[in-house]
């Protein structure tokens, strides 16, 4: 048996003979074997099974969440656990959640995986299954491997054709409606609103040249403190913005938050850890910029 010890000093056991986890999901309608030592997953429907092959970091997370069921695993914690000593932007983890999530198809409801704003992930431990069915996973070395789903894609324009007769004001304001729901709900799914909207969040303003900054944080104190310690990143972004660009500044535990927000049309995230500020590049703060 392997210990493993995270950043928070719990220790997690790891079966050097690979331990499997049984989920059941969708009430009791498909059941999952998920193996981690071989980063895969087996999904059996009822009639038949299938094969997906999680990638490293995604299977990484899982089996955190999954030994730490029913606890709010802090971001920090995740980066430390599926990406040792790297530094990644947000929308990594926010993607490789989201993977997850369809593959139970918990994306739109999230019970099995629970997300607790500024706090961190929860594995609901309602959804193990702690005397699975075997028979259900007996042929599962005979079913071809299907890489885990990614999110949709981004739809493509919409293109309407001219008609005879002018279309009603119902139509058009029908079809407004539709667009505007999808470029949210597209947002939303790569931003967490709540950070500047939270009932009690500090916020404080700056405007430079292209760059309009918020620094967010849940007391006075702890802004001026992330105001202090982001003040040379945050010169360095306005030097490196070439149009209108906003960026909201945050601390989690011991990680910085860089949210890039391009003319309201793009978000995208950057986590630095506090002891990492000074080796963040240039290339890696244009990537978020642009």
């Amino acid at each position: 048996m392997q210990m493993l010890t995270t950043d928070d000093h719990t220790a997690l056991s790891i079966d050097d003979k690979s331990t499997d986890y049984f989920i059941t999901f969708l009430e009791g309608q498909q059941h999952a074997k998920f193996t981690p030592a071989k980063h895969q997953i087996v999904i059996h429907d009822g009639v038949s099974s299938k094969l997906f092959e999680l990638s490293y970091t995604s299977s990484r997370i899982l089996e955190l969440l999954i030994l730490k069921a029913d606890v709010i695993v802090s971001r920090e914690e995740i980066f430390s656990f599926a990406w040792p000593r790297r530094v990644v932007g947000q929308n990594s983890l926010n993607q490789a959640i989201s993977n997850i999530r369809e593959l139970f198809h918990d994306d739109e409801h999230r019970l099995i995986i629970q997300t607790f704003p500024r706090r961190g992930y929860r594995f609901n431990s309602s959804f193990l299954n702690n005397e699975p069915d075997h028979s259900y996973f007996v042929d599962a070395h005979d079913v071809p491997p299907t890489s885990a789903p990614l999110p949709p894609p981004a739809a493509p324009p919409v293109h309407l054709e001219p008609a005879s007769t002018a279309p009603s004001s119902f139509s058009i304001n029908f079809l407004l409606a539709t667009l505007m729901t999808a470029l949210l709900v597209t947002l939303l799914w790569r931003f967490d609103w709540l950070l500047v909207q939270q009932t009690g969040l500090s916020v404080l303003k700056e405007h430079t040249d292209n760059l309009t900054t918020f620094y967010t944080s849940e007391s006075d104190q702890e802004l001026i403190q992330i105001k202090n310690d982001l003040q040379d990143l945050r010169l360095r972004l306005a030097r490196l913005a070439t149009q209108p660009e906003t960026v909201i500044l945050n601390r989690m535990h011991s990680f910085y938050e860089v949210t890039c927000i391009d003319r309201g049309t793009s978000v995208r995230f950057l986590t630095i850890h506090k002891k990492q500020l000074g080796a963040i590049s240039d290339a890696q703060l244009k990537g978020c910029l642009q």
